[in-house]
């Protein structure tokens, strides 16, 4: 081994010690501040993800979900929507007594988007079912309104059909300058007659309603409204009984009993349905009402949105989340609290932040940060999702944050190392200015995530990613929306380049320090903006006027690049 010389140096003015300053003097703490910010996002961080992780690729119950016709809206997912009228024809000769015709013929029948030809080719099948469901009003014997079991009349109807394969079928039947009119809607459920063997099939459910010369599809009716129950199997029309309104809409997983009909009372109660959003990203499964009620005065033919339901349910949900969240923030937590601390313990009255420099330094917390924005679809479909659906249950309300906090708190914590990357290899010494762009650009993004780019979202048919969903769901602006955060949280750290540039130009320091210094001696430099943005905060000078160079500056050019010396 090599011996070692040590010749003296001339004229060099001693670095006073951080214990020679006064107490009064000692405000070189905004690197401990920023280093217990950066601890204190990294447990947001740890937190959300906790509760994320919980319902990450497993079936979790949410609670009670509601969809009305104001907040909360639920649009039907439209392809082509069929729009037809015809008359009853109560001449049997006119009426198919043999056939396969049944009402779930309506439910599976799909068109491509703007497809009218398709529409138009369906329209004379579904008006021969709903003609059939008509004459089944004869079977009702207590029906209220008898005028339409009657043949002189001229009953026509009116029927709608979305055509998407997993249909909502309507239908008003009215006679020409009579107020009331009757509306029928086709829904899937499960039932059984006079206790025998249950089975699932699509039953009309008919009742009394005002007429509506503005009709599209809708059906709503007073909770005290009897409901007629009709099947329709083969050309074969059976009527079930009737039910009230109130025991079959607003009361999920109920089983209720249609009474009055030929063959004892039945038993009817609703088949479980999946929404499925962005290809298999959030499935949602629920027991909604045996019938919803529906509006479509506002809809639009050009969105193909607007025919609303307002329906109840109780909601479980499958959210798929590729990335390793778990992982990353233990090693993030693990990492923030390491460097912080480092920074308790060696720099704690220092204005340089470790955790900040040291990340800085290592591609740890630019992958984590990459990975949160690559996989930020799949979070953003769950808050959306959450935001746009009102479930009832503190589980979901808490997770209708978790997203945007997780990414809002990363990106948070990055901003430091991020704007400290682009000053490399120099030291960004105002780290007040750091301090303020963390928490700007956490709630920047936290306001994007959370109450921005959830309502800019609509549902509209979209592939499936499962072929046990019901409903496809397309939500619209996440294909944007999922990397914008990234563009506003990088234009944050632009400005606070620049910002950082600018103050370092336009400020000089308040304390030079001479060339003769020790620190400057013992890195080999003549001026402290070789490795410092600034000597403003991390340069002062004690009663005694000695320089005191911030013994973090010192401390990160040793121990965060550990320089090897001979």
């Amino acid at each position: 081994m090599g011996r070692v010389s040590i010749t003296p140096t001339t004229s060099l003015q001693r670095g006073a010690s951080i214990d020679d300053i006064p107490r009064r003097t000692q405000e070189l703490h905004h690197g401990t501040l920023l280093s217990n910010l950066c601890v204190a996002l990294a447990t947001v961080v740890a937190i959300c993800t906790h509760y994320l992780n919980q319902i990450a690729n497993s079936v979790a119950y949410m609670g009670m979900n509601e969809h009305d016709f104001g907040a909360h809206q639920w649009h039907v997912p439209v392809l082509t929507l069929l729009e037809a009228t015809s008359s009853l024809h109560f001449n049997a000769s006119l009426v198919p007594t043999t056939g396969t015709v049944s009402l779930s013929d309506l439910m599976y029948k799909a068109c491509s988007i703007h497809n009218q030809t398709c529409a138009n080719a369906f329209a004379p099948e579904s008006a021969q079912i709903w003609n059939l469901i008509g004459l089944a009003f004869r079977q009702i014997p207590d029906i209220d309104t008898p005028r339409f079991q009657d043949a002189s009349e001229d009953v026509r109807f009116q029927h709608v059909n979305n055509l998407s394969g997993w249909n909502k079928v309507l239908a008003q039947y009215y006679i020409p300058g009579y107020a009331t009119a009757i509306t029928c809607m086709a829904r899937r459920v499960k039932f059984s007659i006079n206790g025998n063997a249950s089975g699932v099939d699509t039953l009309a459910f008919c009742s009394r309603r005002a007429y509506d010369p503005k009709w599209r599809c809708e059906n709503d009716v007073p909770p005290d409204t009897p409901v007629y129950v009709v099947q329709l199997q083969k050309a074969t029309t059976v009527y079930l009984g009737a039910v009230l309104m109130r025991d079959i809409h607003l009361n999920p997983g109920v089983t209720a009993t249609a009474v009055g009909g030929p063959h004892g009372p039945a038993s009817i109660s609703t088949v479980p349905s999946i929404d499925e959003y962005q290809v298999g990203i959030l499935q949602v499964s629920a027991p909604w009402d045996v019938l919803a009620a529906s509006r479509c005065y506002a809809y639009s033919h050009e969105t193909r949105l607007g025919w609303l339901l307002h329906v109840r349910g109780r909601v479980s949900i499958r959210w798929t989340c590729d990335a390793i969240l778990l992982p990353n923030a233990i090693t993030l937590l693990g990492a923030t609290l390491y460097y912080c601390m480092h920074q308790w313990i060696f720099a704690a009255e220092s204005q340089i932040s470790l955790v900040v420099v040291c990340l800085s330094k290592n591609v740890l917390g630019f992958v984590i940060l990459v990975v949160t924005f690559w996989d930020n679809t799949n979070l953003q479909t769950l808050t959306t999702y959450l935001v746009q659906n009102d479930v009832e249950s503190t589980n979901a309300q808490i997770l209708r944050y978790c997203g945007p906090a997780l990414v809002a708190s990363i990106v948070g914590i990055m901003t430091g190392p991020c704007i400290q990357l682009c000053f490399s290899p120099r030291v960004v010494t105002q780290t007040w200015l750091l301090t303020l762009f963390t928490p700007l650009n956490w709630a920047l993004v936290f306001a994007l995530e959370a109450f921005v780019f959830p309502y800019m979202n609509k549902s509209v048919p979209g592939p499936c990613g499962y072929a046990t969903s019901t409903n496809c769901l397309h939500l619209t602006a996440i294909p944007q929306t999922y990397y914008f955060s990234a563009v506003v949280a990088g234009a944050v750290v632009v400005a606070a380049v620049i910002t950082i540039c600018l103050h370092a130009r336009c400020l000089p320091e308040t304390v030079p320090v001479p060339p003769t210094h020790s620190v400057l001696q013992y890195l080999a430099i003549n001026d402290i903006r070789h490795i410092a943005t600034s000597g403003r905060g991390c340069v002062l000078s004690n009663f005694d006027d000695d320089i005191i160079v911030d013994a973090g500056l010192l401390m990160m050019k040793t121990w965060c690049a550990s320089p090897t010396r001979t």
